[in-house]
């Protein structure tokens, strides 16, 4: 009813931020608008610039970014952290194109960082990273794309305020940045422990593939898919159990 109320018909594509009540639509023209909480401006404006078919876009506090059709990032707005990928200290007036971005998946915009998946299926980011919400390994804000460390399988992600979360390939989830409540999923023990690469959340389809045995010594003892062990000869061996980077295992003499 929003949209209709503004006088836009032809909607594709819709993307709000909650925060700060701005919302981004693109319709039939393949241009996005912005429309600014009713304290600024109550009615919609054309973002000028975009420079191709409008696919996705992600709307954060105070800016805003749209994968083109060609795998491209743009982004615009709030610049303080380099969040939209404009290496200068002033706002972009246009939307930016983001350095090296060319193969996109999909966006998402944090706080003031943003990332996107790229096949086939890594993940990058740029903007702020105090607490860790780049995913390179380190607590330093950054202002072009870098590789969060130790993903692939990526297939979709979103960002929180200050952390980032993406599903992977199996179903398994893992996530990086702010963890002061829990947000990152790896239990009791990473809870107020903010993490600079992605750890696995814990309960998320863990008995998919992602879960592998083997044995050191085949003669002794083997092991199938399900961890089902048997005996076949005499001497001692090892089963392991490996969840991601994590493992355990089982001597058999």
């Amino acid at each position: 009813d929003g949209v209709a109320d503004l006088g836009i018909t032809g909607v594709d594509l819709l993307s709000e931020s909650g925060i700060s009540g701005h919302a981004l639509f693109t319709g039939v023209s393949e241009h996005a608008f912005k429309r600014i909480s009713p304290w600024y401006i109550s009615i919609c404006v054309r973002v000028v610039g975009l420079s191709g078919k409008v696919t996705a876009l992600t709307a954060a506090q105070n800016h805003f970014c749209a994968l083109i059709a060609d795998g491209r990032v743009q982004c615009w707005g709030n610049n303080n952290f380099r969040q939209t990928g404009y290496d200068q200290p002033a706002l972009p007036a246009f939307p930016a194109t983001v350095p090296g971005i060319t193969t996109a998946l999909t966006v998402a915009a944090g706080f003031e960082h943003t990332c996107a998946v790229l096949p086939p299926g890594g993940v990058r980011c740029w903007g702020r990273g105090d607490v860790g919400q780049l995913g390179n390994g380190f607590f330093v804000n950054i202002s072009s794309p870098v590789v969060v460390t130790g993903l692939a399988g990526a297939v979709n992600m979103d960002a929180g305020q200050s952390h980032t979360c993406a599903g992977l390939t199996g179903g398994r989830m893992q996530c990086w940045g702010y963890n002061e409540f829990g947000q990152l999923g790896n239990g009791p023990g990473g809870t107020g422990v903010h993490s600079p690469t992605p750890v696995t959340v814990n309960g998320i389809n863990m008995d998919a593939a992602g879960l592998s045995y083997s044995s050191n010594n085949q003669a002794v003892v083997t092991v199938d898919n399900a961890g089902n062990a048997r005996a076949v000869g005499l001497g001692t061996a090892t089963i392991t159990a490996r969840y991601d980077s994590k493992s355990t295992g089982t001597s058999f003499t």
